[in-house]
């Protein structure tokens, strides 16, 4: 069933102004890559959005999983919260399921551009050789959207900051499980009132969130939606698209279970944009479903097109200071038909002193 948190290909259009909020007030997002992915990326002008469950850290969302689980059984507000252990079973089982056989895609950018474990990682090979493409955050979700409308039509679209959960704090951990108790009552209604009055505190919090949740259904006076900047520090920085309202807001829709990581990882600074695809739009897109190798995983992936204005800059990794580089790269980015001298960003090489 379709809802205003779907996109619809019939309420957007190539004049529509889609609002795009960004986190931390920072624009500039980087997509870390070797120089044959850059050079796929210019020539194609699309980016990769690879399975969930096929990434490289599909474990740590288990281990969210299993850090949530940690909190609920930290959770003893004088009451028998024993009797209730069939019901939160279901509960982390449903979890497990969405995590498992959802048809979810992923596009990994950073909010930092020159970070060396990324440089390692991205660059896919030993001696650092590689790129990071500087996107606009604003644009290229805009061009994401209005230029893949058939394929995303029906589709959820989220974007934010990966979650790095310490299992010692508990804010963190009370970001997660207030956005996926939401997807839980969803399906569970009784089961998740239950849950809830296991706990004092988390049931206080879920009144707050219901409250706000029945104001925008309501759909009353936008005075009343200030009560948002109360509820918005129990959210994490997840944004979702509403196709009713063309933009992007941070909802207790979104689901917080695709962008958990663990606190180790921090230093990459991630945002994400992910997709959630309905298994009957997935019978629609069978053919646009590729794969590619990766530790000989065969690795599902869609391609999704955007504008020439999303990209703002590049950075050269490490150990490309030759000149004769960025010519090279100069020239390959008028070949594919974007214009570097309307790059805010520009080329810049990378400040790390590493040496082969």
């Amino acid at each position: 069933m379709r809802n205003s948190f779907s996109i619809n290909k019939g309420k957007i259009n190539e004049k529509s102004i889609i609002n795009v909020p960004l986190i931390n007030d920072c624009n500039d997002i980087f997509h870390y890559t070797s120089t044959e992915g850059l050079r796929n990326i210019l020539q194609t002008k699309k980016l990769w959005f690879s399975g969930i469950q096929y990434l490289n850290d599909a474990n740590e969302i288990k281990e969210g999983i299993k850090a949530i689980r940690d909190y609920f059984d930290m959770l003893d507000d004088g009451q028998d919260y024993s009797k209730l252990k069939p019901i939160s079973d279901m509960f982390f089982e449903h979890l497990e399921r969405n995590v498992l056989n959802v048809n979810v895609f992923v596009c990994s950018f950073s909010f930092g551009n020159d970070e060396l474990p990324l440089w390692r990682y991205y660059t896919k090979d030993n001696i650092c050789q590689g790129y990071n493409i500087c996107f606009s955050l604003e644009k290229l979700l805009q061009t994401l959207i209005k230029q893949n409308l058939e394929l995303l039509d029906g589709c959820y679209l989220t974007y934010g900051n990966a979650i790095y959960y310490d299992r010692n704090e508990q804010d963190e951990i009370e970001k997660i499980v207030n956005g996926i108790l939401y997807k839980f009552a969803e399906k569970y209604p009784t089961i998740s009132k239950q849950i809830l009055m296991a706990s004092k505190k988390i049931f206080e919090l879920f009144i707050k969130l219901t409250d706000k949740q029945n104001i925008y259904f309501n759909e009353q006076v936008d005075s009343v939606i200030l009560e948002a900047q109360t509820i918005e520090k129990y959210l994490a920085n997840i944004y979702w698209f509403d196709t009713k309202k063309i933009c992007f807001e941070k909802s207790m829709f979104a689901d917080p279970t695709f962008y958990i990581k663990n606190k180790t990882f921090e230093s990459e600074k991630e945002i994400r944009i992910v997709i959630q695809i309905p298994d009957d739009k997935m019978k629609d897109i069978q053919d646009k479903i590729k794969f590619r190798t990766c530790n000989g995983i065969l690795v599902p992936y869609l391609e999704m097109e955007f504008g020439t204005e999303a990209i703002d800059g590049f950075n050269l990794s490490p150990t490309l200071k030759n000149d004769i580089v960025e010519r090279g790269l100069r020239k390959y980015i008028d070949c594919c038909g974007f214009d570097i001298n309307k790059m805010e960003y520009g080329i810049q090489k990378s400040q790390i002193p590493l040496r082969y």
